[in-house]
């Protein structure tokens, strides 16, 4: 019952603070509450003189020992290989992005969950005649608007790229 409360309270904070190494206490937790039931049924079943129950009840913990050692190498790995921003995360950067006074366009985004945060790289193009102080200033204007519209995003890198449409036009024009 102990073990049951842990598993329970880790499950909690885990979900709560979005942390891999907590979601796998948890899960090992949950898998020394199965383990000790599987033990529990292999010794009854062995007293009741059903010693195959036993047996099997080796073989639940052994596939609940592998099931959870998989478990935690497949989530942890999507962090450790820092995989890209679901589509739906990068359509929100973008049409938040976009809406930025002075951002032409977001030429790029991506990204990577990173504990309880979503670190986002985006590319914008402004306009080429800008200073360098007014398009630093485009850039962290889209800074702000993602912090302040997208929560879980934690850290965001923008990369000022020049329209090259609107410098392409003026020098035909």
């Amino acid at each position: 019952s102990d073990l049951l409360f842990v598993m329970r309270l880790e499950m909690r904070i885990a979900r709560d603070v979005i942390s891999q190494a907590v979601q796998a206490d948890a899960r090992d937790s949950m898998a020394d509450v199965f383990s000790s039931l599987a033990v529990v049924f292999g010794v009854l079943g062995a007293h009741l003189g059903q010693p195959r129950l036993d047996g099997l009840a080796g073989m639940v913990i052994a596939g609940i020992i592998i099931y959870t050692a998989i478990s935690i190498a497949l989530n942890a790995g999507n962090e450790l290989m820092e995989r890209n921003l679901d589509s739906e995360i990068a359509d929100r950067v973008r049409s938040v992005a976009v809406q930025v006074p002075g951002v032409r366009a977001v030429t790029a985004v991506t990204g990577r969950v990173h504990g309880s945060d979503v670190l986002v790289e985006i590319g914008i193009a402004v306009d080429p005649a800008l200073s360098v102080e007014l398009a630093a200033a485009i850039a962290e204007g889209v800074r702000q608007a993602l912090s302040l519209h997208i929560p879980e995003v934690g850290s965001t890198l923008v990369e000022l790229n020049a329209d090259h449409m609107a410098r392409l036009r003026r020098s035909l024009g």
